[in-house]
């Protein structure tokens, strides 16, 4: 019995670390930046629940984001029966900081479709949602210094992925309060190929000084 014991323990401490790795090469390689996953803290037929996670800064960009909890949910049926796993990934009390960089770009990712090699399940990122997010946006001045920061409360947000011309596209809509005091409503688009990025903000209309977009 202590053995059988002992065998399922150490199976399911092997298991979770697999998924854990798993699932963070797999959100690496859709957002071409690495992603460190904690370790799993629930689960369920249609999804996995995390503990805190990261997406740390690189050498050649300071964006980072952290967050308290993280649910990556799935359709099993779509994995038996067309080898596809469609990820939503819903980001809890996340605290996020973007800088606008040299390039005037505020954000450098490039979410096309993973390279891959020789794999029998084709994985897509569906959504991403924010619940309760805090964020930082710093905007570069003309002289090329960083302008103060402004900060949003997210109460709720999504970013649902699909594609135009065979490239991502990502369509996001915010909802929240600023810091300094107003409310905060966005929608707009991400084409990543481009790194275009399109706004549209409702409620507090934000002076150039102060507006990060």
């Amino acid at each position: 019995m202590i053995g059988a014991g002992g065998s399922l323990v150490y199976g399911w401490q092997f298991g979770q670390k697999h998924l854990i790795n798993w699932v963070e090469a797999e959100l690496s390689d859709l957002l071409n930046r690495p992603v460190q996953m904690s370790g799993i803290t629930g689960w369920s037929w249609r999804g996995l629940h995390f503990g805190k996670s990261q997406l740390p800064p690189t050498p050649g960009d300071r964006d980072w984001a952290t967050v308290e909890g993280v649910t990556v949910s799935f359709e099993p049926w779509e994995l038996l029966r067309r080898r596809e796993l469609a990820l939503g990934v819903s980001l809890i009390r996340p605290e996020v900081y973007i800088e606008q960089d040299e390039q005037e770009r505020w954000l450098d990712l490039v979410i096309d479709e993973p390279k891959r090699k020789k794999r029998s399940i084709k994985t897509q990122l569906q959504f991403i949602r924010l619940q309760d997010a805090q964020v930082t946006l710093v905007a570069r001045s003309p002289s090329d210094s960083l302008n103060p920061p402004v900060k949003a409360r997210i109460s709720e947000g999504i970013g649902n992925f699909g594609e135009i011309q065979q490239k991502t596209l990502v369509e996001f809509d915010l909802t929240g309060k600023l810091v300094a005091g107003g409310d905060l409503k966005a929608t707009g688009t991400f084409l990543s190929a481009q790194n275009l990025l399109k706004v549209m903000l409702g409620g507090k209309t934000l002076a150039a000084p102060e507006s990060p977009i």
